[in-house]
């Protein structure tokens, strides 16, 4: 997520009331997996006992999901000889699933069983109910009995002490829900910080930011000031936003180029170009070239001063460091290639390629 965005969507606010906690914890009975169609292998006899189970959540459009089904078929065939049954479950459509399940890709790295079930009765009863918002999601469930949540790829460790006996669910329990609990105190200060911006209250959106940095660690309280030092400028505090910046930028050089863009590209009133600039050239290492991302704002930013042909030419290495990427960078690199065309109109040079 961008900085912009992140201001958009509001910062953690001021402590929010207490939040109930998750239905579905670890320690709680699981509900029996109930699948609308097996997609691949054949349903589970559940909550067998003596047994253990993974059950984890994806989706076809989740690049993270689709990146963890080979370590779960890994884990299927490592376990499976010890009792554990590794079980995938979507929410998309039946014919979508089963046909990515054909590709020769996943044949192979998805050996394990995947179900389908669209009217999204699974993800209720379990994501909701365990207050989870992203994929892919794992549950370890041992005796009908939640023993742990998280990524897939944290999964095989506590297997380990799960199938050993020695497994604390008291501790994991306590440690999930107290986070649980702050992330859902975090969702519900980002949704009181939206509303007092979409209300128009800088005041009350800045209060509450105050006081969510005063809560948290150096490290996490970054984040949240550069997005003080954001609203400051949004809202028109031009002084106070830009020495806030000042101070992040000289604290950690990772904050550069957010604050640039920010600056660069936000409809402020008082827009300091040549401190966006200075910004982007400390961010780079003496004698290296800087990363495309820079490139681009500073390619953007001499536009601004109206120098064109050094914004064509910063541009122009802008887009042979997308190209670097591969087809990761293909769609920017087209993207840059129009932005070099307009500059390249107006400095009377050639060179978008």
């Amino acid at each position: 997520m961008t900085m912009l965005a992140l201001v958009l969507s509001g910062a953690l606010a001021q402590a929010a009331a207490p939040v109930a906690p998750p239905a579905l914890s670890i320690g709680t009975k699981a509900p029996k997996p109930e699948v609308a169609a097996w997609v691949r292998g054949d349903a589970p006899e559940f909550w067998t006992p003596g047994r253990v189970y993974v059950i984890a959540f994806w989706a076809t459009w989740s690049a993270p999901s689709r990146q963890s089904l080979a370590g779960l078929s890994k884990l299927a065939d490592d376990l499976r000889a010890r009792g554990v049954d590794v079980v995938g479950v979507t929410d998309e459509d039946l014919e979508a699933v089963r046909r990515f399940a054909e590709r020769e890709e996943w044949r192979g790295k998805a050996r394990f069983t995947l179900g389908a079930d669209p009217d999204g009765s699974m993800r209720r009863e379990w994501l909701d109910a365990a207050h989870q918002r992203g994929l892919p999601t794992a549950f370890i469930v041992r005796e009908g009995v939640v023993q742990w949540v998280g990524h897939p790829r944290d999964a095989e460790p506590t297997l380990a002490k799960v199938l050993d006996g020695t497994w604390d669910v008291a501790a994991a329990k306590a440690l999930f829900e107290d986070t649980v609990a702050e992330d859902d105190r975090q969702r519900a200060r980002e949704r009181d910080t939206k509303e007092a911006l979409a209300a128009g209250d800088t005041a009350r959106a800045l209060g509450a930011l105050d006081m969510a940095i005063a809560d948290a660690g150096p490290e996490a309280s970054l984040p949240l000031r550069v997005q003080r030092a954001m609203l400051l400028l949004r809202s028109g505090r031009a002084d106070e936003g830009y020495a806030a910046a000042e101070a992040l930028v000289r604290e950690d050089g990772g904050t550069r180029l957010w604050l640039a863009a920010f600056v660069l590209r936000t409809p402020i009133t008082d827009r300091r170009v040549d401190a966006a600039i200075a910004w982007l050239e400390g961010a780079t290492a003496a004698g290296q070239e800087p990363a495309p991302q820079v490139l681009a704002e500073l390619g953007h930013a001499w536009g601004l001063k109206g120098d064109r042909a050094r914004a064509a030419d910063l541009t122009r290495r802008a887009i042979a460091g997308a190209k670097a990427l591969g087809p990761a960078g293909e769609d920017w690199a087209a993207d840059l290639r129009e932005v070099l065309r307009g500059y390249e109109d107006v400095a009377g040079t050639s060179g978008a390629k």
